[in-house]
């Protein structure tokens, strides 16, 4: 059966919570510091290679909040 896609009436609004994976935790990491303003990061993997990240972010003059005990940066 083949049904047809539609397009949205409205904005979609959604939250995805993805398993944690710290190459996504520094692909995020690097887009965030791409972007204007402020990014808040959940359900962030703490590995060797995130902690050299953030360090590496910090050298080139980022500020980063890191708290690996609730996930977020």
């Amino acid at each position: 059966m083949i049904r047809p896609i539609l397009p949205l009436s409205h904005p979609l609004q959604a939250r995805v919570r993805v398993p944690p994976s710290k190459s996504l935790t520094n692909r995020a990491l690097v887009l965030a510091a791409l972007c204007e303003g402020s990014t808040r990061l959940q359900n962030a993997l703490f590995s060797d290679d995130t902690r050299y990240m953030t360090e590496a972010l910090r050298t080139l003059g980022f500020t980063l909040e890191v708290d690996e005990v609730a996930g977020t940066i």
